[in-house]
Parts: C-alpha cells; sequence; structure tokens
C-alpha cells in the first residue's frame, strides 16, 4: 500500500494494531546510485532501553521520509510488517 499524506492515519491505525499484535514493523531504505548500485538498510524505531515502540514514532518517520526531496516512494507492506523507501541519487 502506497503511503501519503491523505492515508497515514489508516497506516499509522494498521501499525497500532500489528503492535498491539506483537508484531514489529520495520523500516527498508533503499538507495540507488546513479550508477545503478543499490544498497538499503532495514531497522525497526524501538527505544532500547525499554524495548518500547511507539506508533508516534512510526508516524513520525512516515512524515519524514514523505517530506524528504530524494525519496520517491514510501510504501507499507501490511503482510510483512514492513516499510519500504527508495531514494534516488539525482
Amino acid at each position: 500500500m502506497k503511503v501519503d499524506v491523505k492515508n497515514l492515519d489508516e497506516i499509522t491505525e494498521k501499525v497500532s494494531n500489528q503492535l498491539i499484535e506483537g508484531k514489529v514493523p520495520f523500516f527498508r531504505l533503499v538507495f540507488v546510485e546513479k550508477n545503478g548500485i543499490i544498497s538499503f538498510i532495514h531497522f525497526s524505531p524501538i527505544n532500547p532501553e525499554e524495548m518500547h515502540m511507539n506508533v508516534m514514532d512510526y508516524e513520525r518517520l512516515c512524515k519524514l521520509l514523505l517530506t524528504h526531496p530524494k525519496v520517491s516512494d514510501l510504501e507499507f507492506n501490511e503482510k510483512q510488517s514492513l516499510f519500504v523507501a527508495f531514494f534516488y541519487e539525482r
């Protein structure tokens, strides 16, 4: 599901439900360089001291990614509990 400003509340609700179910949604940031090299990082916004996840952290990260000038697309795969953002070098 494509994430945008219009459906961010719906996505946040889905993330909240997954957290309640004990699932941990992750982010995968994919970097595509001009020469075609692709690299990525995979992470989850977990407070390491408390092992606590806050749905607001997910919402903030989505807002940040949606407004980043090099991010062309942000998607949420509910089945895999995975956000994917594509950064393209310009």
